[in-house]
């Protein structure tokens, strides 16, 4: 019960804190290409799900796997 409301917490508060404003601050107004991979690495060390990142950002699947292992 205690993980799951954390996993909220860190989810869903994080996860439209980093995707959503720094989003929208990084990757809209910065023009998507550098801004929007901080954004999405930034998800990725969050664990949120891939679904998310993809709706939140936009970017392609093969965009996002490259970012991930990039980061390895």
């Amino acid at each position: 019960k205690k993980y799951e409301e954390k996993g909220k917490a860190i989810g869903m508060a994080e996860g439209k804190a980093i995707g959503m404003a720094e989003g929208k601050a990084l990757g809209m107004e910065e023009g998507k290409s550098q801004g929007i991979e901080s954004v999405v690495i930034a998800m990725i060390e969050q664990q949120l799900p891939d679904a998310l990142i993809l709706s939140v950002t936009g970017i392609s699947k093969t965009r996002l796997a490259s970012l991930r292992s990039k980061r390895k």
